[in-house]
């Protein structure tokens, strides 16, 4: 094998060079909106979460709501029942 002469080298090593000058602020400007992303997405997630268990504790809610309102037409009904055989 052959050794390279340092215009070898340069000729090798110079464009690879140039191609990183030129690619590497656009990379860290890729990478910077990646991390951006990455962040909002993880936002996302909390705020998915955090209104699954609101609608969980609401859904609850409606279910004691719907049962105290059963329980208050029951006894209406009871009470109008009653009235209707003291009027009669």
């Amino acid at each position: 094998m052959e050794n390279i002469t340092s215009n070898q080298w340069e000729f090798v090593i110079g464009p690879a060079v140039a191609i990183a000058l030129a690619i590497g602020p656009w990379m860290f400007q890729v990478h910077a909106k990646l991390a951006v992303i990455a962040s909002k997405l993880t936002d996302l997630c909390e705020s998915l979460r955090s209104a699954e268990d609101d609608r969980q504790k609401l859904r609850e809610m409606q279910m004691e709501t719907v049962a105290r309102l059963a329980h208050h037409e029951s006894r209406f009904e009871q009470w109008s029942g009653q009235q209707m055989k003291l009027s009669n």
